[in-house]
């Protein structure tokens, strides 16, 4: 409820509102750490319920988190890593394939990451971006990950077209 907007590296920099503090602790408490929420219908939303969780489990685990983002597109990926880098404070220099994250376009990829990252003794957090249309059952043995899931009836109503 008190974000430092010029607090450290990984610390969370953005409002944050009791709708994203539901979120956040329904994948945490009941979900246990693993699995899907609801979109909260705009990509930057889903950034700041994904940042206040790298914060909280940085706070907790420090370097050893890794987190892995998952999206279909390259522009994708550049929203993650542009949204992540305003609400976490970090630079461009904390992304890539031996830092704090790292982004995908493949699953195959991601889940080869992911079994190198746990056999050197580091925690992965895995995140898929609400345009994947499937998921690989690879990525759902790894203990953290968060899906974000699209809004059914706007999955019906797409259908109709």
């Amino acid at each position: 409820t008190l974000p430092d907007y010029y607090g450290p590296p990984w610390q969370l920099r953005r409002t944050f509102e009791p709708i994203h503090a539901e979120r956040v602790s329904n994948w945490f408490f009941t979900q246990g750490g693993r699995g899907a929420l609801r979109t909260m219908g705009s990509r930057l939303q889903n950034i700041l319920i994904t940042s206040t969780i790298i914060s909280v489990l940085r706070s907790v685990y420090g370097g050893r988190v890794r987190t892995l983002v998952l999206a279909n597109s390259p522009e994708r990926l550049g929203e993650w890593r542009r949204g992540l880098q305003d609400c976490l404070g970090i630079t461009r220099s904390d992304f890539g394939p031996e830092r704090g994250i790292i982004m995908f376009e493949s699953a195959e990829a991601l889940a080869q990451k992911a079994d190198r990252l746990v056999k050197d003794g580091k925690l992965p957090l895995i995140v898929i971006d609400e345009t994947e249309d499937l998921i690989s059952l690879s990525i759902l043995q790894f203990p953290l990950w968060l899906a974000f899931a699209a809004d059914p009836q706007s999955l019906m109503a797409a259908k109709d077209f």
